[in-house]
Parts: structure tokens; C-alpha cells; sequence
């Protein structure tokens, strides 16, 4: 494995460190500054330079190591066959063109059109952020390169493009071997579909336009009727139409919590019928009038819903002589479009604790409607709410935990609140999520996307709950009746439990085990004596004259004791949520949009293990499926239940990578003291001393308690962050080359460029090769053939000319000639015992359960990669190989799974 190419950094010209400005010197000499201007003046007063103006820090881009690595690496994966290939990008090996703007590029679609015929792909698509789409621009070259200038100054110019793209260093593509069967709907009938989509869930669907510097961008949201208009747009589309074949279900619904948590809160009418919906939106005409009200005066409302509007005075575009506003809406509402200009709204104030010690003032301004549209007919009675009583508007303080004990006065030697009462909090408000509301009731609304279920959860006085439980403190846990569990609504859709998750949260997060369950931790009980001259003793709970004793959770009278509850005359205690019911809907409701509980019952569109097998295989990474099964705590639910998994992709035991990880292997900014650096002057500074790690922790798998609830749920995520996979399989040291994966495809020569032949003309004595034969013209060996790989084609392949032999033939796999054949499929982990179309997924599957309820409440995880599989267990001193690197067949024979 030949060097990666280097050169000299060149933001820190190799010293592996740089001065800068801090950032004190932004704002000036002052503690309060505004976010916009610069003074470049020191803050005498500063925490991080002490008032000189200046800093020293590692290099950012270099990681410290002066020299940076000049070569991009792209792979393309076929996810049926297993079968990858790659490309190096390197100095001299560019084949660069002049791009739409006149400047030089290096496009990626000739790249990976070269990959994916080899690999025998035909859909090729990027995997989100580490793996652009084929047709995006791989590498932008600056205005002095010229194809003819001298090798050497073009080869510098071209290491420096290469050196500036090191921070994605590994783009990967996936693809299929048939294209795609479900073409891309229509746009024009996929806003249809979000329009019935929006009458379902009873949301808004709001189209809006935002323009900025003459030019205009579309994004496509769903939204709670009277929720805030996002600051920035979540997304950024030129045309409408673009916008609407981008927006899916996940799009739509990013938004939806932010903005709408201080929307009206309203109950549903779940007997409310089908509002109807176009099944074709006529899109142009919907961005006529969209243009038009943004060519109209923010201050000007001349709207009659979903009326017409005479754009005659505008031209094609919708711009006229009137100016316009910032942006407008289309907002489908009652089975009709209402539009709307929108308007600046009063500006406000944010400030911002900067590390310098500095408060930054940022002045926002947002946006609102100049019309309103009606009120929607799906709303049913109001739910009013009340005010937290655990944190401030406009500031992070909390109401300290000394508060909430009983008495519920502040403790002066409490080192959090000095006494206060009020402390710093963190995140948003535990109590209410920053949504300053505590809901005595919530709506809860499941969909599969094609039909909906909704469950009003507004508790009566005397709802049972049934003590199933306790805390490790002793604080009882009790159930409340099936009409508030979750789970009894998966079944109605045919899914599991497991695959409720919230529709309104990104990364599918599934829903809490006590919402599933139905289960709150109540302290209160029936202690109270609740007579009608009760005013409050140690023991009572809310009788008719209790005015709120330490006990107090509610009577008449009660004015807010420190067990209140919500009587009558409730001031807000700090357990003011009623009964066992109350305090499970307060909790339920906290932080959701409007009281609106939105639930997916889905089981995730993801790949599935065979995908990701295959997918390890071809770029030589491990698998690690992890599982706890925890059936020993189905009694107890203070505990998890059922079975938890998470899917690790980390590099193999003997990856180049392992040899320069630290235990933090998720930072790739870890400065290195082991890479190798320019010979030039260094300050006095002192070194990092990062550890090695000892090569026994390598070679054992995280074996960390899982937490997904369900095996697709744990693929779903990993696929999410298959980036860090693949940072974390590229060296760190810059003169180590990034990873070159190939796999069921012919080798191609590393110092050619892709997709010249290995071996080509006639050899006149034996041909002894190391790897896979590769036939890039006719091959006429005098003698033997011996190879060390198999002779392999990913697709149909014609040969240059015959192959003629005239010793005998070994190779290490098949010998395919002539026309045809397809790869070995991987994923057979080194046994050849599992089928082409499920490598042995589902087997993998069942055993690694079987095995975790043979060790109900431990750890077990099984890795597989190139080499074959082998099962882990955790114990107390580590973790523990239960079986060597085999296959599968063997690992199970010996655990006694077969």
C-alpha cells in the first residue's frame, strides 16, 4: 500500500498551530456588544486571551499535523451483489472540465458511472451528507489551474484542490442491480397527497415563498393551525416544483414541534368526515398566485381567502411595480388554499453568553401573516392550560430541586441556588419543555399515512391506577387503564409496539416505555382524611377545607401546597397535576405542539441486514448487531422490557485505522503526537498525551447496553450516521492513504487510473497473480495459470479475445469465461453456506435472539465481516469471545444454536 500524497498545510504553513484574533476583539472593549459589528479592540476582561487580543490554537484543518493528505477516494457499493469498487483522486489523475459557470471542475457522474459498471450497478444514488449524488461536482479546481500548464505547477495546484476536500475524504455511493422500479410521483400529484395527507392529521399544509436579494426559494411544511413562522426555512428550493418532489413525510414535519409550541391547543373531533382534496394540484397556477402576493405591499391586504386575485398587473413572474413583501403563504386549511402575504413583525432581543464573557445582543425580526385564515373546522373544545411553575420566560433559570421538597421553601446552604430558589438550568424546562404550559389533557393521533386514529387522553376525577411498582426511592408506580397505553393502539395497524415512534421528531425516536404502558411515578395515596374540617394537616390530601397542607394534593380550598394537585382554588404547587391520571397527561403533554401527541405506527423503510452485510463486505467494514434480552424485568417497570438493539459499522480489528485511535474514536479532530510533521521550529507548548489503545480492547466490540426497540429501528439509525462509519475507517495520519475497498470485482492497478487493466497482452511463461484475474484484452499464457483470487465479472463482460492455457488453471473461486456471469454475492461469511438473496441475515437473526434469552439480562453481540462472524457476551471483567472468527455454520454448531 503505496503513501498517500501530502503537502504542507496551507493555513498554518505546517507550524501545526496558528495565531488568530480572538474573538473577544469582535465586539470591542465592552461586556454588552451587538452581534453584528467590529471593533477589533481586546475586551480587557476576556477569559480566553486575558485581555491581549490573540490566541494560539492547534491548527483546525491539519488537526496539528502541519501536512495535510491530498487524495479523495470513491466507492460505489451494489447492495445485491456486495460487489464495490473504488478510485483514488490524486494529483495527476484528475480529469477535470469546464462546469456551466466557465470555472474548472472535476465532475463526479463519469466517476461513478465507471464504478457502477464494474460493480454491475444501474441506480446509483448518494447516502446523504457522506455521499453526494452522482451528478453533484466532485472537485472544484481555483481560476489559476489550466490543463496546460507545466505537470509540475498543475499536479501543486491540484494537490492544494484535493487538500481543501480532506474534510470528507471517503464518498461513498449505493446502488441496485435493476433501476428503480417506483418512479418519482408527479409533482403536481404528490402535493395531492400531502394536501389529503394534511385533512388526515388534521394539520396545515403551508406552501411558502421567501425571497431574498431578487431571488426566490420554496419550502413545503406541515404545521398546527396558529403556530409562529419559522425564523429560517428549513428548506431551500429554486422552483416550486423542485420543493414539492423534495418534501417528504420527515420534511414536512422537522418544523413542526418548534414552531408550533405555543400553538392554540384544541381537542379533535375524530367524528369530523373526510374533508376532500384535489388529487392533482395544478402547480403552475399555484406558483402564479404565490408570486403574485409576494410582488404585493406587506402592509396591504386585499385577500378574500380562497378567492381569486386579479394578477393583471403583474407580469409572468408574478413581480410588479409595488415592491413586495418578504415572503407569502399558501395555506391549505378546510379542504381549501388560503393565501396570504407575510409582513415583518415587532423585532426582539437575544442574547448570548459568549466563552470570552461577553454578552452578544442579536436582533431578530420575525414574520408574520397579513391575513389570518379561518378557524378550523376540525377544532373541538379548547384545552386550557396553566402556567409552569418551574421555570422563567425569557431566561434559563429554574426552580431549584430544594424547592420541590416538602416544605417547599429554598434551602440556604443549597450549593445550586445559594438559597435563591431560582437556579441556571440546562435545555429546555424539564416541566413544561420551554413551552411555558402544563395541558390538563392531550389528543393523540396515530397513522400508517393512509388512515388515522384519534384518542382524546383527559382524565375524570377518580381515575383508577393500579400501583404495579416502585422506584429504587420507594415512590410507587402505578398503571393507569388500558384507553391510556399507547401499545393498545399498534395492533389496529398491524404493528408492534416497538414501531410506534413520534411523528414529529426527526431520527424516528420511538415512544417512551411508560407511554406505551400507561404508567406514571405518583408519590400521592389515599393518606388524606379529607373531612370537612380538614384544613390541612401532615396527612391530608385535598378535603373540602384543606388550604394546602404538606400533604395537600387538592381540595377545594388547597391554594398551591407543596403536593398540590390542581384543587379549585390551586395556586400551582410544584406536584400540581391531580391524580395519578393528571400527573401521566401533564407529563405526556409536555413540550408537544398544541397538546398534539402525533404518532407513526410504521415498521421503518430501511435496508435490512442482508443490505448491510453486503454492505460491510464491499467496503471492508465490520458489523456489529448488539442485543440485551430483558425478559427477567417484564415485572418491573422501573426497568426496560422486551428486546433492545443497536448496529455498530466500526473499522475491522486489523483495519490500518485502529493503530493511531484513541478511546474517543468518534473525534476525528484529536491531534495526533505520532503523525508525522514538518521539520520546522515549534513553540514551547505542551504536548497532548493521547493513549494508545491496547490492541486486546481493539479486537472486542463496544459492547454497550443497547436501547433501540426493535432491530430495524437500531439498522435505521446507524444508516443515519453511516458517516461516522466512515470517518472513523480513515486514518488519521496523514500519509496513510484513505482506504481503497474492492470487492467481486477485477482488480484494477492502484497507480492507474480506474479501469485500466491489470493484466493485458500476451505473457509468454506462467502468469502467478496475487489477486483476481482482470482481462482487459486477450490473455495468452504459455504455461500455468495460477491466481490468488477469483476470475470474476460483476455483470455481462466481453472478453478482449480468448483466453487460451495450456498448463492447468488454479484459482481461489470460480473461472468465469466468456459471456456472462454474474459476481459471487457477498455476505456468505466465509462459508459459502448462505443464500445470494439473504446472506444468512435471518439465520444470523434468530441466533443472536436465541442466544440472548440463553442470557436473559447480559449483553451479546455478534461481529461479522470479511473474515466470518464470532459472538461476544459481556461479563463483569469484559467482554468475552464465545466463538473464534468462522462461519456461520461453525459458530452456531459450536454454541449450540444449529
Amino acid at each position: 500500500m503505496s503513501a498517500a500524497p501530502t503537502i504542507v498545510c496551507p493555513d498554518c504553513s505546517g507550524l501545526t498551530f496558528s495565531v488568530s484574533r480572538c474573538e473577544c476583539a469582535s465586539g470591542g472593549d465592552r461586556l454588552l456588544v451587538d452581534g453584528g459589528d467590529y471593533a477589533d479592540e481586546a475586551y480587557r476582561d476576556c477569559r480566553i486571551c486575558q485581555g491581549d487580543g490573540s490566541v494560539v490554537r492547534s491548527c483546525l484543518w491539519c488537526g496539528g499535523a502541519g501536512v495535510r493528505r491530498a487524495e479523495l477516494v470513491v466507492t460505489v457499493v451494489n447492495l445485491d451483489t456486495g460487489a464495490a469498487d473504488s478510485t483514488r483522486i490524486r494529483p495527476g489523475r484528475i480529469d477535470a472540465r469546464r462546469g456551466p459557470d466557465g470555472a474548472w471542475e472535476v465532475p463526479l457522474r463519469p466517476v461513478v458511472d465507471r464504478l457502477a459498471a464494474r460493480v454491475g450497478a444501474l441506480d446509483v444514488r448518494g447516502i446523504g451528507p457522506l455521499g453526494p449524488e452522482p451528478d453533484a461536482t466532485l472537485l472544484w479546481l481555483p481560476a489559476s489551474w489550466r490543463p496546460e500548464l507545466p505537470a509540475g505547477e498543475r499536479h501543486r495546484i491540484e494537490a492544494e484542490a484535493l487538500a481543501r476536500a480532506d474534510h470528507h475524504p471517503w464518498r461513498v455511493l449505493l446502488g441496485r442491480s435493476a433501476a428503480a422500479k417506483d418512479d418519482p410521483p408527479e409533482p403536481g400529484r404528490h402535493l395531492g397527497w400531502l394536501c389529503r395527507l394534511a385533512n388526515l392529521l388534521h394539520l396545515d399544509l403551508v406552501v411558502e415563498a421567501r425571497q431574498r436579494a431578487g431571488l426566490v426559494s420554496w419550502n413545503i411544511r406541515l404545521e398546527l393551525p396558529g403556530s409562529v413562522v419559522p425564523g429560517d426555512a428549513y428548506q431551500h428550493h429554486g422552483e416550486l416544483a423542485a420543493a414539492v418532489a423534495a418534501t417528504t413525510i420527515g420534511s414536512a414535519t422537522a418544523r413542526l414541534a418548534e414552531s408550533g409550541l405555543t400553538a392554540p391547543a384544541y381537542t379533535v373531533r375524530s367524528s369530523l368526515g373526510m374533508l376532500s382534496a384535489p388529487e392533482t394540484v395544478d402547480l403552475a397556477a399555484l406558483d402564479r398566485r404565490i408570486r403574485a402576493d409576494l410582488a404585493v405591499p406587506s402592509d396591504v391586504g386585499t385577500f378574500d381567502g380562497r378567492g381569486g386575485f386579479d394578477v393583471g398587473a403583474f407580469d409572468g413572474r408574478g413581480h410588479g411595480g409595488l415592491g413586495g413583501g418578504p415572503a407569502a403563504q399558501a395555506v391549505w386549511r378546510n379542504g381549501y388554499w388560503w393565501h396570504t402575504p407575510l409582513r415583518e413583525g415587532e423585532p426582539g432581543e437575544i442574547l448570548h453568553e459568549r466563552d470570552t464573557g461577553q454578552i452578544v445582543r442579536w436582533t431578530s425580526t420575525g414574520l408574520l401573516r397579513v391575513v389570518e385564515p379561518p378557524e378550523p373546522t376540525w377544532w373541538a373544545a379548547p384545552i386550557r392550560h396553566r402556567d409552569c411553575p418551574d421555570c422563567r420566560p425569557g431566561s434559563t433559570l429554574r426552580r431549584c430541586t430544594c424547592c420541590r421538597r416538602t416544605p417547599a421553601q429554598p434551602d440556604p446552604d443549597c450549593p445550586r441556588c445559594c438559597g435563591a430558589g431560582l437556579a441556571p438550568g440546562w435545555g429546555p424546562c424539564g416541566t413544561c419543555g420551554d413551552s411555558r404550559r402544563i395541558y390538563p389533557a392531550v389528543t393523540v393521533t396515530v397513522t400508517d399515512l393512509t388512515r388515522v386514529t384519534h384518542r382524546r387522553w383527559q382524565p375524570a376525577p377518580g381515575e383508577q391506577a393500579v400501583v404495579v411498582g416502585h422506584q429504587p426511592d420507594g415512590t410507587p408506580i402505578r398503571q393507569l387503564r388500558e384507553h391510556y397505553r399507547a401499545a393498545s393502539l399498534a395492533a389496529s395497524f398491524g404493528v408492534r409496539p416497538e414501531d410506534l415512534t413520534h411523528l414529529d421528531q426527526p431520527g424516528r425516536q420511538p415512544l417512551g416505555q411508560h407511554l406505551l404502558d400507561g404508567t406514571v411515578t405518583y408519590a400521592g395515596g389515599p393518606a388524606c382524611c379529607g373531612g370537612p374540617a380538614c384544613a390541612g394537616g401532615p396527612a391530608c390530601a385535598g378535603g373540602p377545607a384543606c388550604a394546602g397542607g404538606p400533604a395537600c394534593a387538592g381540595g377545594p380550598a388547597c391554594a398551591g401546597g407543596p403536593a398540590c394537585a390542581g384543587g379549585p382554588a390551586c395556586a400551582g404547587g410544584s406536584a400540581c397535576c391531580g391524580e395519578p391520571a393528571g400527573r401521566y397527561v401533564a407529563e405526556a403533554g409536555r413540550g408537544l405542539p398544541g397538546a398534539r401527541l402525533l404518532v407513526l405506527a410504521q415498521t421503518p423503510d430501511v435496508p435490512s441486514l442482508a443490505d448491510l452485510i453486503r454492505l460491510v463486505t464491499g467496503l471492508d467494514l465490520s458489523l456489529v448487531v448488539v442485543t440485551r434480552d430483558h425478559r427477567r424485568d417484564d415485572t418491573d417497570p422501573s426497568r426496560m422490557h422486551g428486546i433492545r438493539w443497536r448496529v455498530d459499522l466500526p473499522p475491522r480489528p486489523d483495519a490500518p485505522c485502529l493503530d493511531q485511535l484513541c478511546s474517543d474514536q468518534s473525534r476525528p479532530d484529536v491531534p495526533r503526537p505520532d503523525v508525522p510533521r514538518p521539520d520546522v521550529p515549534r513553540p514551547d507548548v505542551p504536548s497532548l498525551d493521547v493513549p494508545r489503545l491496547d490492541a486486546s480492547c481493539l479486537d472486542a466490540p463496544c459492547l454497550d447496553p443497547p436501547w433501540w426497540p426493535s432491530l430495524p429501528a437500531a439498522v435505521a439509525d446507524r444508516v443515519t450516521h453511516l458517516g461516522a462509519a466512515l470517518r472513523a475507517a480513515v486514518p488519521r495520519a496523514p500519509g496513510r492513504p484513505v482506504p481503497l475497498p474492492r470487492f467481486g470485482v477485477p482488480a484494477a492497478a492502484d497507480a492507474a487510473p480506474a479501469g485500466s487493466p491489470a493484466v493485458s497482452g500476451p505473457v509468454g511463461g506462467p502468469l502467478v497473480v496475487g489477486g483476481p484475474v482482470v482481462a482487459g484484452g486477450p490473455v495468452v499464457v504459455g504455461g500455468g495459470v495460477v491466481a490468488g483470487g477469483p476470475v470474476v465479472v460483476g455483470g455481462p463482460v466481453v472478453v478482449g479475445g480468448p483466453i487460451v492455457a495450456d498448463g492447468p488453471v488454479v484459482v481461489g473461486g470460480p473461472v468465469v469465461a466468456g459471456p456472462v456471469a454474474d459476481a459471487p454475492v457477498a455476505g456468505d461469511l466465509g462459508a459459502g453456506d448462505l443464500g445470494a438473496g439473504d446472506p444468512g441475515s435471518g439465520e444470523l437473526h434468530r441466533a443472536l435472539r436465541r442466544l440472548a434469552e440463553r442470557h436473559a439480562g447480559q449483553v451479546v453481540a455478534v461481529r461479522v465481516d470479511r473474515a466470518g462472524c464470532q459472538f461476544w457476551l459481556a461479563e463483569a471483567a469484559g467482554p468475552r469471545a464465545l466463538t473464534g472468527t468462522s462461519t456461520l455454520v461453525n459458530a452456531l454448531s459450536a454454541l449450540r444454536l444449529g
